[in-house]
């Protein structure tokens, strides 16, 4: 929503990305976060891990990062990629906080959540 609201404030003041100027030092930074942010499934996942044997939970924490790392090595490329880059860069800060907002609609409704809220 912080995002969505930003675009208006900042309509028309904004700059134009160049490739390779922004960024490079932000990766491990990026990572970082991604795996962060992915900490929370742990908890998602209590009954996965607790039914699991002990060899399996590392198991699944080295997949967890390397998909992780898999899916980071594919945003790079995509965003550095010569023809799908520069729209990317341009419009991703537009396109972002609706598709957030779409995908969070959809878990409500897929979940059963929106039937939790009419009682």
């Amino acid at each position: 929503m912080r995002s969505l609201m930003s675009l208006e404030r900042n309509q028309g003041t904004e700059k134009p990305v160049v490739a390779g100027t922004e960024g490079r030092g932000r990766r491990l930074a990026v990572a970082a976060v991604t795996m962060a942010n992915g900490g929370d499934n742990i908890a998602v996942y209590t009954a996965l891990f607790a039914t699991c044997e002990g060899f399996e939970v590392p198991i699944i924490g080295i997949v967890f990062a390397v998909m992780t790392g898999l899916w980071c090595l594919a945003a790079h490329w995509l965003v550095n990629h010569r023809a799908f880059g520069t729209p990317i860069r341009a419009y991703a800060h537009r396109v972002v906080p609706f598709v957030m907002i779409g995908l969070g609609i959809l878990i409500i409704i897929r979940t059963g959540t929106i039937q939790l809220l009419k009682h």
